[in-house]
Formats: C-alpha cells, sequence, structure tokens
C-alpha cells in the first residue's frame, strides 16, 4: 500500500499548485514561486522574446528586480547597462580587448565611467575563466619549512633563527587593483633557544583569515 500511495502523491505533485513548498531561502525582498516568469523583471537588458515554459525559484516582490543575486528598487538600487551587458553597481571592468581603458559602474548616476590604463610590468591582458584582466606573465614562490630554512621570490635560500612573528608576503602600499592578502609566520623555540621552528601560519584573504599550526595538525583554523 505504501509505494501506491508514494506514487500517487508524485502523481498529485505534478501539479504545482497541491505540492508543498520546499524549505527554500530566498534573499531579502523576494519569495519563492514554484512556477515564476522565465524572464522576471531585472535592472539589466530584457530578452525581446520569452519562453512562455514557467520556471522554479526565488522571484523578487512587487516593487523589486533582480540584480545580480539581489532584489533592488529600480531607480535606486541598479547598476549600469553597457554595451548590451550589465554590471553591478560599483563593478569594475575593462572596456576593450587591450586592457587599455578601464571602467566602473557609478552607483550614483547609473552610468558608466572610464579612464585610460593598463597593465603593469609583467602583466598580459587575457582572459581567464571568462573574465578579461590583467594576469602576470608568470609566477614566483617564497617558502618556509621546518627549522626556519626559507627560499625568498627570488630564489635565494638562507636559515633565520628569529623568535618572533614575521611578514613572509603581502601587498606593499597602495597597489590598485590587487587584492590585498598577508601571509605571516609564527617562530617558536623547542627546547633549545640557538634554534626555532616554524609553529603557526596565518593567511589573511578576501575579508577571511586561516590558521594552520603544527599543535593542530590536518586542520585549517
Amino acid at each position: 500500500m505504501a509505494p501506491l500511495l508514494a506514487a500517487m502523491f508524485s502523481y498529485v505533485c505534478l501539479c504545482p499548485h497541491l505540492c508543498p513548498p520546499p524549505a527554500v531561502e530566498c534573499p531579502a525582498h523576494s519569495h519563492y514561486n514554484v512556477c515564476g516568469s522565465a524572464c522576471p523583471p531585472s535592472c539589466g537588458p530584457q530578452p525581446e522574446v520569452c519562453p512562455e515554459a514557467c520556471v522554479e525559484g526565488c522571484f523578487c516582490d512587487p516593487g523589486y528586480v533582480h540584480s545580480g543575486k539581489e532584489c533592488v528598487i529600480k531607480e535606486k538600487g541598479c547598476g549600469c547597462n553597457h554595451d548590451d551587458s550589465y554590471y553591478l553597481p560599483g563593478e569594475t571592468f575593462w572596456a576593450d580587448s587591450l586592457c587599455n581603458q578601464r571602467c566602473v559602474c557609478d552607483a550614483g548616476t547609473q552610468k558608466v565611467k572610464c579612464k585610460q590604463a593598463g597593465c603593469r610590468k609583467g602583466e598580459k591582458c587575457s582572459v581567464v575563466d571568462g573574465v578579461q584582466g590583467c594576469v602576470p606573465v608568470g609566477f614566483k614562490t617564497c617558502s618556509t619549512h621546518g627549522d626556519p630554512h626559507y627560499t625568498s621570490f627570488d630564489g635565494r635560500r638562507f636559515d633565520f633563527q628569529g623568535n618572533c612573528v614575521y611578514k613572509l608576503a603581502g601587498v606593499c602600499g597602495d597597489q590598485s587593483g590587487l587584492e590585498p592578502f598577508e601571509i605571516k609566520l609564527e617562530n617558536n623555540n623547542r627546547g633549545n633557544k640557538r634554534v626555532s621552528y616554524a609553529k603557526v601560519v596565518t593567511v589573511k584573504v578576501h575579508g577571511n583569515t586561516y590558521i594552520l599550526s603544527v599543535d593542530l595538525p590536518g586542520r585549517v583554523l
């Protein structure tokens, strides 16, 4: 009897008005709809022809439109439409294939502002993961391990027995366009005060902090 009831429930649920809504958390100013428009109002360009079939998902409340993953009031929260593409408020992008013109979507005016720019020395203009930008021509590596043995970005190797917290790498000064980050190493004595060992590595990037410690092997805090 149970399989029959399950089959009947599955059949009934083909009709969206009879199915219980799933536990879906929608963003602010939006709601879940099992059968909504395939072309909901948005800040970006709208298609000339919209499919008649409905879609399931989160849809903006009346008075709001989609802007990326958020629902905003069109007159206040939308970004910029530029060359048939939509950009979020404050979003920056390259306007040409040679990275000669850098643009930003002005949140106040909902207009794109551009200025002459270019890639730095050691960078090239390229498309990575579908995004155009200035990327390094090559990469360098620095490393440290154990009884502090260091290899710097230029390939030089040396030992340093300092017993403190040291900055291994990071963005120096005002480097516009580079993501700020910082990597610090804490050295510690273990029985012998003349020798120190790498104990804790702290990485700060994208507003997050990650800690690796010899006291907690295999874990990232």
